[in-house]
């Protein structure tokens, strides 16, 4: 049987080598971690070479404390046996001698250290890792040469433990659970989409105002309740950065307590609401490109309650967010919905009729957005230049029907539930119309995913059939292709995901199930009739 050989060690850019080689807090000036740390987050070898580095300190920092030798090992004390001699018979001849070869051997230590400190320091992993090989063969080699990629690292404000994740370009699932009485902090999770394993756990010192996490160009940009925007690797898991508005002036918040919420990364940057305006911040460095004032004369924002859907009213209140950025534009809500300039935030327009309802309520597709407006009852298809009417669709149930629902764009197609029928639109065309009260969650491969609290091939909605139902739509036509569903248990309660996602046909999202006495956080997976449950699992 063919013996299987170990992996080989990734090999990093040659020009970032000394870099990534180096271990004290001081090796490197800020720029030049800025730097670094803006290389890392695009490039996969270095990044996975920043990863080997940590496992080592891990396994070296873990290896079992030192046993005293009651003996020295034969070839040892004659390599010291005949040192002594030659060291005894030095200072017997010359005395004085010894003395000033130690003085002069120190001032030249002296200005060598002066004149190659940088040059030492980023070496000293280097010299560290040639006098600890031998130790490392204990822990880094396992079952034929396998090396364990396996981190706990220390970030600020964050610990990290597990494996690397695999490249941006393959399907990674990342969440952070929030179940009531068992998560007091955020733990961050890269989770393994066939199967449910992780990857890494990151722990974050805080909760987060978003437990859906999406990667962009191998980032995640996580908001935290402690008033931060935490950007990490999604690679790795380790924060490179964060940026805090809690102390920035909110007028609808308290002092200090001003939180970051909804991140959208376009180009180099970062966009996100707080209640103290809108912020654009670079995604190399965590540094403030522009922000956007909160008005003043904004007041704390009006939640009510109508059937199962919650309302966050506007009115002559404000609820700062973003909403898109597509095309070098950003759309987002204040006192109604405005475009700003993606690179200056100079505004573009704006539009009252359209306030923050709870839910995701503008998209983009072409040179058209498509916002809905409870108040007005439908959907507004603008301009993006200049924000001007183009078509309105009005909700089929009229005065007495639907309120406006979910609004989701895929490949240039816009669906749109406005609480009584499902519609598909490109341009200001409407492709189909469905009797569906259904909200469109993603798409992929030709299917459109939507969830529903009834069945949608039953005319009569009765209480004994109310639960939560999935359905794949025929993209093209509206037509189901298959679903999954349960009803509840009561006849009178629904649940939904909050931010799915949809890969190769498949609907993937977290959801809590019930263990014993205990809630924990699972990944469901829906494809061709089936569902697929993965609790978390830690190793």
């Amino acid at each position: 049987m063919k013996q299987q050989s170990p992996p080989p060690f990734s090999r990093p850019c040659a020009q970032w080598r000394q870099q990534l080689a180096s271990v004290h807090q001081d090796d490197l000036t800020l720029d030049e971690k800025k730097a670094l740390n803006a290389h890392i987050v695009t490039c996969p070898a270095c990044a996975r070479v920043q990863a080997e580095y940590r496992a080592m300190d891990s396994a070296i920092k873990h290896l079992p404390p030192i046993q005293k030798l009651a003996t020295l090992p034969p070839e040892l004390a004659a390599l010291a046996r005949d040192y002594q001699k030659r060291e005894d018979v030095l200072h017997e001849a010359r005395p004085e001698r010894a003395g000033l070869r130690f003085a002069v051997q120190l001032i030249s230590a002296r200005q060598s250290e002066r004149q190659s400190e940088q040059e030492s320091r980023r070496s000293s992993r280097f010299i560290r890792m040639v006098s600890s090989i031998a130790a490392l063969l204990v822990v880094a080699f396992i079952g034929g040469g396998a090396f364990i990629l396996f981190s706990h690292t220390f970030a600020p404000g964050s610990t990290v433990v597990g494996a690397l994740a695999p490249a941006a370009s393959k399907l990674v699932l990342y969440t952070s659970p929030e179940i009531p009485g068992q998560v007091k902090l955020a733990n961050i999770y890269a989770v393994n989409p066939t199967d449910g394993s992780i990857y890494w756990k990151a722990a974050l010192n805080t909760k987060l105002t978003s437990s859906d996490l999406r990667p962009y160009k191998d980032l995640l940009f996580a908001p935290g309740y402690d008033g931060n925007l935490y950007a990490l690797s999604a690679t790795t898991g380790n924060v490179l950065w964060k940026y805090s508005v809690k102390n920035d002036p909110a007028p609808t918040m308290a002092a200090g307590t001003n939180v970051p919420s909804s991140p959208i990364a376009d180009g180099d940057a970062v966009y996100f609401g707080a209640e103290s305006g809108i912020y654009a911040v670079d995604i190399h460095t965590g540094k403030q490109l522009w922000h956007v004032q909160t008005p003043g004369s904004c007041k704390p924002a009006q939640v009510e309650q109508h059937g199962n859907q919650t309302i966050v009213k506007s009115g002559p209140t404000c609820t700062s967010l973003v909403g898109s950025v597509v095309n070098g534009n950003v759309y987002a809500y204040f006192d109604g919905l405005y475009a700003l300039d993606a690179r200056t935030g100079q505004q573009l327009w704006h539009d009252t009729r359209f306030q923050f309802e709870g839910r995701e309520g503008v998209v983009v597709a072409g040179d058209r957005v498509y916002a809905t407006s409870l108040s007005s009852g439908g959907l507004f298809i603008l301009n993006t230049s200049d924000g001007k009417e183009v078509m309105k669709v009005a909700n089929s149930g009229g005065k007495s029907g639907g309120m406006p629902g979910s609004i989701l764009v895929a490949d240039g197609i816009v669906y749109y539930d406005d609480g009584n029928e499902l519609l598909a639109l490109q341009g200001t065309q409407v492709l189909w119309t469905k009797k569906y009260a259904a909200s469109p969650l993603a798409a992929s491969n030709g299917s459109l995913f939507v969830s529903s609290m009834w069945p949608l091939n039953q005319s009569q909605q009765t209480g004994k059939d109310m639960g939560t139902y999935f359905y794949a739509l025929d993209a093209a036509t509206g037509t189901i292709k298959w679903y999954w569903g349960e009803k509840s248990a009561d006849g009178q309660s629904s649940w939904g995901p909050g931010s799915p996602i949809s890969e190769n046909g498949k609907l993937y999202f977290f959801f809590p199930v019930q263990q014993g006495k205990n809630w924990v956080n699972a990944l469901w997976v829906l494809h061709d009739n089936k569902r697929d449950l993965y609790p978390l699992k830690e190793s």
